[in-house]
């Protein structure tokens, strides 16, 4: 079988802290249905590396989505297809609904639409009517929002910060379930930034020491 022309391409990726290298000149690669765990003692710059893969964070790199080039003229469209959930994802005023329908709303989205979130919310346990106050939900609802809304955007790859930490055991497996059920389908993958010990078999990367390896 021939290999798989990767999905993802991104580098050189450089920080610093401090007068310190959290990592140099490293280059990112996903293919399609990687779900790679990224690992690393805290402050090793995981949250820093994702957001200069998406360019939230200043860096000279270059970035590739299925051999297509993205340069900083075209990040509002790249992070459409690219997009990075972050640690506390921002919750707006308004309902659930308006929470959902947000990143639809940009220009670069406009094609896209909102498709049937009711069934997803309902599979992530959160069962509150979509009129519901968004700022009213507890810390792990307001997890379970944040990643049913990129869920139901259907980017090509997620790139999750710490997604699950406020879960409980179950809301935890049925959520993770979900996002890697994800990068499964077609030209999609997933990167997880997560403390949980996952439940499922996924290829680690460890960014330690200024380098980003892959866990024997």
């Amino acid at each position: 079988m021939p290999p798989k022309n990767p999905l993802l391409q991104v580098g050189p990726l450089t920080a610093q802290r401090e007068g310190r290298y959290l990592f140099r000149k490293v280059s990112f690669l996903l293919y399609p249905g990687d779900f790679i765990h990224l690992k690393g003692p805290s402050g090793s710059g995981k949250t820093t590396l994702l957001r200069q893969i998406v360019g939230l964070e200043p860096s000279q790199a270059q970035r590739f989505l299925e051999g297509q080039p993205y340069p900083p003229a075209r990040l509002s469209l790249f992070r459409s297809r690219c997009l990075y959930l972050a640690a506390e994802a921002p919750v707006l005023e308004g309902d659930i609904l308006k929470n959902l329908r947000f990143p639809f709303e940009f220009k670069a989205n406009r094609k896209k639409s909102l498709k049937n979130p009711e069934a997803l919310l309902k599979e992530l346990g959160l069962t509150l009517p979509l009129s519901t106050p968004a700022r009213s939900l507890s810390t792990g609802e307001r997890q379970r929002l944040a990643l049913a809304r990129a869920l139901l955007f259907e980017p090509q790859v997620i790139l999750a910060d710490e997604p699950f930490s406020a879960l409980d055991p179950k809301s935890f497996r049925k959520a993770f379930s979900l996002l890697y059920d994800f990068a499964q389908k077609g030209q999609r993958a997933v990167v997880c930034v997560s403390h949980h010990d996952l439940p499922q078999k996924t290829k680690t990367l460890i960014l330690q020491d200024g380098t980003l390896k892959e866990a024997p």
